[in-house]
């Protein structure tokens, strides 16, 4: 899951999260803790893309704090559009 422990440079992550951003109009960045329940995620491009506030879930493990920030994500699009 990150992926710049698997070897990807700074610029490929960037590169990565932008083409995410341009595709739904956001991306999920989580942030692995010690324990699933010190972990946390938190979105970028909903301010750009959808003039919605960014989101951040805070004590669920990164999969769910992804899946639940990708369907807020989802149902901002969908109000928007």
């Amino acid at each position: 899951m990150c992926m710049m422990c698997e070897g990807a440079s700074l610029d490929d992550v960037r590169f990565h999260i932008h083409g995410l951003i341009e595709g739904s109009g956001w991306a999920v960045i989580p942030v692995e803790g010690n324990t699933p329940y010190r972990s946390w995620a938190y979105t970028v491009g909903l301010v750009q893309t959808f003039d919605h506030p960014e989101l951040v879930v805070v004590g669920l493990d990164p999969l769910a704090a992804g899946r639940l920030l990708n369907s807020i994500g989802d149902a901002i699009r969908t109000e928007r559009a």
